[in-house]
């Protein structure tokens, strides 16, 4: 039997407000070293170097499901405003700098994505597509939406400070495990 992850979007810039959603499937995390070829003169192989090593992303398959409000007043929250919540934080903000009275385009806000204790990330929603499921209630609207997207990583909740890939490495060999070290 699969058990459904259950976990929440939260806004991080303003309101702190929040959604909950639905997975049958855990995210998909994806990090990248960047190596850059340059080629030597004399040599026939070109030296490999180091360039940098991306921010973690993750891949979500989620789904929004029709429920009540966060805050327990008994109001019903429509699966379509979820969607317009996660739509608010991708799209950039257009307005004046509290500064100013020129016109900027803001970047798309933090949010926070926590499944149970599976992960606690903030950083930026990215590449959203929107799949429409049955049933519908009166007015046409789904009951169910399944949104994909990818999640671009800037803090890590509730972690120690990352090890160094090398001391990794030499904990494993040494056989004591990342828990013991």
């Amino acid at each position: 039997m699969t058990t459904l992850l259950k976990g929440i979007i939260q806004d991080m810039h303003n309101t702190g407000e929040l959604i909950d959603f639905y997975s049958f499937e855990p995210p998909q995390k994806s990090r990248n070293a960047v190596y850059d070829d340059v080629s030597v003169r004399g040599r026939s192989e070109p030296h490999v170097f180091y360039s940098h090593t991306e921010a973690p992303t993750y891949q979500f398959s989620i789904r929004l499901v029709a429920s009540y409000d966060q805050r327990d007043s008994g109001t019903t929250r429509s699966v379509k405003e979820k969607e317009y919540f996660i739509e608010s934080l991708v799209m950039p903000d257009y307005g004046p700098l509290p500064s100013s009275r020129n016109s900027v385009v803001a970047p798309p806000h933090l949010a926070r994505i926590r499944i149970k204790k599976l992960i606690d990330i903030a950083g930026t929603i990215r590449n959203t597509n929107y799949v429409y499921l049955p049933p519908y209630d009166e007015e046409g609207y789904p009951q169910l939406i399944e949104v994909t997207f990818s999640f671009h990583v800037q803090r890590i909740f509730g972690q120690q400070e990352p090890l160094g890939f090398a001391e990794v490495r030499r904990l494993l060999w040494r056989g004591q495990g990342l828990a013991s070290g």
